[in-house]
């Protein structure tokens, strides 16, 4: 039975100036190739999961490149969102270590507070344990943070900001409440330290408030950093800033790769509905991302495991073990992938091993 490890050519002498005309010509053969696989397999991710991932992974094997590495990981991603129940138009959002804490606001529903678990291995994301409701509906909260460790919250409307002690998740206590005491407007989305001692919330003025949270119950307002020519834009940034989100209107949610901060690197888009987003949140190790809609409510993604080689990624996934480490053929090919014909890479082999013998 053959099986392909590396594109095959017949041993033939040619010009050095033909030869090079060949292999130009066979590569964008394949990368246009890929490119169609990479792009079935990302309309797949609803309807039929698994064969998206199928998909992505021989237009991985066929053409490692940016774009069919990023749809790839996109198809593992969209397996892995977990909604949160009941969420309606969120507009802010925070995230814990690991994001087992959350918070959420949206007008429907106030602001939220989620204590959520790990999923079973074979079972990517998160189940929901419990939701408090820390702010009834009606009261203006635009903006949130979240200590890392989950046990510190700040909500604020614009006029006034509180201050919650989450240590006991079953019991939110609001420590204290601050007048902001001036017109600076609307709030846009805030960063705390890890170590929940400082807040900075954004304004739509371009002033961002920076508070000291040393003393829960006595916040002080130590200074405003100001100068900022128009309004504070969201992003997510890990705390290590090795991971980020960005996001913009009508446009994708993307994770990036921040190791080499002269390459960012994309590492996959989160799909949402009609990706109309108002928020990104990241949780402090860059573990789990939160994207705010305003029509699908708040969802979550777990990013554990994710880096910019998703064929490492699923490969090495014990969920799939039995399936992308035995050979395909052509007739089970021709089923999964909806009449996509065998990739010419593979030429007249019998089958192919979507994932290498040898794990990456």
């Amino acid at each position: 039975m053959k099986r392909v490890r590396l594109l095959l050519a017949p041993v033939v002498v040619l010009p050095a100036a033909l030869v090079g005309v060949g292999v130009e010509a066979i590569h964008q053969r394949e990368a246009a190739s890929a490119g169609e696989l990479a792009l079935h397999g990302a309309e797949l991710r609803e309807l039929n999961p698994f064969n998206a991932l199928l998909l992505g992974v021989i237009a991985t094997r066929v053409e490692a490149n940016a774009h069919t590495r990023s749809a790839l990981m996109g198809s593992v991603l969209s397996e892995r969102r977990t909604p949160l129940t009941g969420t309606g138009n969120v507009q802010a959002a925070a995230l814990g270590t690991y994001g087992l804490t959350v918070l959420t606001g949206d007008p429907q529903r106030g602001v939220v507070l989620w204590t959520m678990r790990r999923a079973s291995e074979y079972r990517r994301g998160f189940d929901e344990v419990m939701s408090r409701t820390l702010v009834r509906p009606g009261e203006d909260v635009s903006a949130l943070a979240l200590s890392a460790d989950g046990r510190m919250a700040v909500t604020d409307g614009g006029d006034s900001m509180s201050v919650w002690d989450l240590t006991d998740t079953s019991h939110p206590v609001r420590a204290a409440t601050v007048e902001n005491g001036d017109d600076i407007g609307g709030v846009e989305p805030t960063a705390m330290a890890p170590d929940g001692k400082t807040v900075l919330i954004g304004r739509k003025n371009g002033d961002v408030p920076v508070w000291d949270l040393s003393e829960k119950s006595h916040p002080i307002r130590l200074f405003t950093l100001s100068g900022h020519p128009s309004r504070v834009t969201g992003v997510g940034l890990s705390s290590d800033g090795r991971t980020a989100m960005t996001s913009s209107h009508a446009g994708p949610t993307v994770v990036w790769e921040l190791r080499d901060r002269l390459h960012p690197v994309r590492v996959a888009a989160l799909t949402v509905p009609g990706n109309d987003v108002n928020v990104v949140a990241l949780d402090p190790k860059g573990l789990v991302a939160l994207v705010g809609t305003p029509r699908w409510g708040a969802m979550t993604w777990d990013l554990s495991g994710v880096g910019t080689d998703p064929l490492r990624t699923v490969c090495a996934d014990p969920r799939f073990e039995g399936r992308f480490h035995r050979p395909l053929t052509q007739d089970t090919w021709s089923s999964a992938a909806g009449g996509e014909e065998w990739p010419a890479s593979f030429g007249a082999l019998d089958d192919f091993l979507p994932c290498p013998e040898s794990r990456p």
